[in-house]
């Protein structure tokens, strides 16, 4: 375990880990973190890491406010080695929005606290709540309106119109797309010509939008499980920028169709409820746009497809057994198809 986290740790250390040394990070930003905190009373970290190569950790602060004790909890996020980006990535956008109104209900982002290089980390305030995919896991009475408040916070993302972070370029599209061929290359072979065509087609439609897409801030990975449930006092927060770019804003629409309809897969719900729901979160989306754009459908029905064939490129990474990496791969594709024949793609 020790060597497994040195590699993704500043010099092989464990500051972020060490009790002593985070204790005397937060008495140093205390005030700065939180206006009313008087001194630090207490401090716990709890490594909630699910993969070897970054790591998430929970801090919870105990602290003094003059006439009584509070706790305030903070994650850290910690990237890859090759990802370090993802650390100004996720403070710009977070803070951006913060500072834009996504800072209170309805409409919120976590709030943004500190970015350090040297121990190559993102540090921000817990929000609380469950995420989306929990809901559709519980499939409530009130899970339409969820969708409906989510679809309503990307439309203020949308509308909001902020530009800030890097530009996705077509180098590093072109990069992602030999990413994901590799990972068939290495974990499903026999599927690795059939992706290949697939995302050959796909990027022949991508050339022919290139005069249409906009270059503004997007979440860059917004999903159910990046989606935060509030119920009192009811609010919708969105979690972890650290895939913001500046990019056209119907990837996000698309990547959260494509997910959304993935779940049917894992059981989590039916393919008819996800694809009501799915309707019911691109009508209250369209219809709430400050802006026409004659080419969106298009746009989105592009990226759903597009995410669909991503999503299976990771998803083969993740899944243990041969058979189950087939079967959803295939389910992917032919999702893909379905949705690019339906728009005449």
């Amino acid at each position: 375990m020790q060597k497994s986290i040195s590699k993704i740790l500043p010099d092989g250390s464990l500051s972020v880990l060490n009790h002593d040394f985070m204790r005397k990070y937060f008495t140093k930003r205390l005030r700065v973190f939180f206006q009313d905190a008087q001194s630090l009373v207490k401090i716990a970290i709890d490594d909630q890491s699910g993969h070897f190569y970054k790591k998430t950790i929970r801090y919870v602060l105990t602290i003094f406010t003059g006439d009584q004790t509070t706790k305030k909890y903070i994650r850290a996020n910690i990237p890859s080695l090759d990802t370090t980006w993802e650390i100004d990535a996720s403070f710009e956008a977070s803070d951006k929005l913060y500072r834009n109104g996504f800072n209170k209900p309805p409409f919120e982002v976590y709030r943004p606290l500190a970015k350090d290089h040297a121990l190559r980390f993102f540090l921000y305030e817990e929000h609380s709540g469950k995420t989306l995919e929990h809901f559709i896991k519980l499939r409530p009475a009130n899970l339409k309106y969820f969708f409906e408040q989510t679809a309503l916070w990307l439309t203020k993302l949308t509308n909001l119109g902020a530009v800030c972070g890097q530009q996705k370029k077509i180098s590093r599209e072109k990069q992602e797309i030999r990413w994901f061929l590799n990972n068939f290359r290495s974990y499903l072979p026999s599927y690795e010509k059939v992706f290949e065509q697939a995302f050959n087609d796909l990027w022949k439609i991508r050339l022919s939008l290139a005069p249409y897409l906009n270059r503004r801030l997007i979440h860059g990975d917004f999903q159910p499980k990046n989606i935060l449930i509030t119920r009192r006092p009811q609010s919708v927060c969105a979690i972890d920028f650290g895939n913001s770019w500046q990019y056209d804003s119907a990837s996000d629409v698309g990547q959260f169709c494509a997910i959304t309809l993935s779940l049917s897969h894992h059981h989590i719900a039916s393919s008819l409820i996800l694809r009501k729901m799915v309707d019911v979160f691109l009508n209250v989306y369209l219809n709430n746009l400050s802006h026409s754009d004659h080419s969106l459908r298009k746009k989105i029905n592009f990226f759903t497809a597009w995410w669909l064939l991503q999503n299976a490129a990771f998803q083969i990474t993740q899944i243990k057994t041969a058979q189950e990496k087939r079967h959803f791969s295939i389910f992917s594709l032919d999702l893909a198809r379905k949705i690019m024949r339906a728009a005449k793609l």
